[in-house]
């Protein structure tokens, strides 16, 4: 099966999506002339693993199973380089990038090499998303890969990494930090909590190990943070809001939380808490956090409560 890309024109974004039934792209011989990809700003492409590819020269073609990207000069945003297609040497070349999303399909090669290659382009990447989609580890790499961008403001960790890089309270615009099935040892809660900057934090499906039942926000930390979400965590039993954490936080979320039972005494605390928004949590703490309930005192505070249905 093909899938033939249609007449486009001169554009500025453009989206290659490949479902599991096709089995090569090919551009259409006749309107090769009517794409004008010059100036392409944002390129996404996904489903290209072990598919033959033929793209109008402009964007880049397969050569030795590889996508080549080097030559959009314009490119500000990649998402899903997969090393499996691409070859990240590539983004050394791709001066005005950045934003960009990284997939570790496989293990990477003298990544050193390629990062001393490169770490001109990452250094002004803004916004980096590290996906490591490996059964086999990958975890220095991509600790190495953060380490490389120390301008980013936004950074979007997915799958495993037990320890995030040590340098990274350095990284002076690092504001929106998102986590997601990391599987982050506990003590790693030490280096996110004294992140200077950090204003958004989101935490999704097992950002720590399995056997973390309790999450602390222990006192002094996140002194910035006004964002916080939490979401799919079902091994945590207890939150824990110390008296002088997240001393900022203006919008808290905490959703798909089963193994909670109760919300955190310390949220009495949160004076500048201005959103709280519960859902999908136990039917028991739903109860709880109702007007009559004996746990409404530590949430009635905050001007807009945004209660949803309990999970069971």
């Amino acid at each position: 099966m093909a899938a033939e890309a249609t007449q486009l024109g001169k554009i500025r974004r453009l989206a290659i999506y490949l479902d599991k039934n096709a089995d090569m792209l090919v551009s259409s011989r006749n309107e090769t002339n009517s794409h004008d990809f010059k100036m392409l700003r944002v390129l996404k492409v996904e489903g290209l693993i072990k598919v033959k590819v033929e793209l109008p020269s402009e964007i880049g073609n397969m050569n030795k199973d590889k996508l080549e990207v080097s030559i959009l000069d314009h490119l500000q945003t990649l998402d899903s380089l997969s090393n499996e297609y691409c070859d990240l040497k590539d983004v050394g070349r791709l001066t005005n990038l950045r934003k960009l999303r990284i997939i570790l399909s496989s293990s990477l090669q003298n990544l050193e090499k390629i990062l001393k290659y490169t770490c001109s382009t990452l250094n002004r990447i803004q916004s980096l998303i590290v996906k490591n989609d490996t059964n086999n580890g990958e975890e220095q790499a991509m600790q190495q890969i953060v380490s490389s961008c120390r301008g980013i403001y936004k950074l979007t960790l997915d799958g495993p990494i037990a320890e995030l890089p040590k340098e990274l309270h350095n990284y002076p615009n690092l504001t929106k930090l998102v986590l997601w099935s990391c599987g982050l040892k506990e003590d790693q809660m030490g280096i996110l909590e004294k992140l200077p900057n950090l204003t958004n934090l989101k935490l999704f499906e097992k950002p720590f190990e399995e056997n973390t039942k309790i999450l602390v926000f222990s006192r002094g930390g996140f002194p910035c943070l006004e964002f916080l979400h939490v979401s799919r965590m079902g091994q945590i039993t207890e939150l824990r809001v110390e008296k002088g954490a997240m001393p900022r936080l203006c919008q808290l979320c905490i959703q798909f939380c089963p193994g909670l039972t109760t919300l955190p005494d310390g949220l009495r605390y949160l004076i500048y808490l201005k959103e709280l928004t519960i859902r999908w949590m136990c039917r028991e703490l739903h109860r709880q956090i109702e007007e009559d309930g004996e746990d409404f005192y530590k949430i009635q505070h905050v001007p807009s409560l945004v209660i949803g249905e309990p999970l069971d």
